[in-house]
């Protein structure tokens, strides 16, 4: 009999064994395993990337001349693209360069062209001053103050003269000069836009 007890005693035991065992998987181990799944589950919703990096883990785990070669081929793409941007900038910069040249000769031409506008402007204010001067004046005398001028500046002479008194004054010249003198203050009138009275 005592073999009976101990039998049915082990068989208890065994059963008490299994049941706390049940307990502690049903109360402690499965709540942990479903938590740790909902963690994920919604850590991976909101955008941070479980899955890969658990499968990244155990691969690296698993597998180490995949981590390696991914390392590798990770490197060699940062080395083009460094190797590209590079290329780039010389590209840019080269470009930037020839910018900045054209940029300097249209500020050095720009300044060319408002120098020549200034001095446009004050030779036509200096011979604004001077045809007020030869109007008032007869054709002979008119036209030896021509002579004693430039030829740019008896020609802006002209242009700013009323028309009437400007052929009178030519008439008075050598015809050569004074052909000389209207052909140039007709481009003076076209450049400055403004017609003889």
């Amino acid at each position: 009999m005592n073999s009976k007890t101990e039998t049915k005693q082990g068989i208890i035991t065994n059963s008490v064994w299994w049941r706390w065992l049940r307990w502690v998987i049903l109360a402690g181990v499965v709540p942990l395993v479903v938590a740790a799944v909902m963690l994920g589950a919604a850590l991976q919703w909101v955008g941070v990337p479980v899955l890969q990096d658990v499968r990244g883990y155990a691969l690296a785990k698993l597998h180490p001349q995949v981590s390696k070669l991914a390392g590798v081929s990770q490197q060699a793409a940062a080395t083009a693209t460094e190797t590209a941007l590079r290329l780039q900038v010389a590209q840019l910069q080269a470009q930037l360069g020839k910018a900045q040249q054209t940029v300097q000769t249209l500020s050095a031409q720009t300044q060319q062209l408002q120098q020549k506008l200034g001095t446009l402007a004050d030779a036509k204010m200096q011979a604004q001053r001077e045809a007020a001067i030869v109007i008032g004046m007869d054709p002979q005398p008119a036209a030896a103050m021509l002579l004693k001028m430039p030829t740019t500046q008896a020609a802006w002479v002209i242009a700013l003269l009323p028309q009437s008194q400007s052929a009178q004054v030519l008439a008075e010249l050598d015809p050569t000069h004074a052909a000389q003198l209207l052909t140039q203050s007709a481009k003076l009138n076209a450049s400055s836009g403004s017609p003889g009275s």
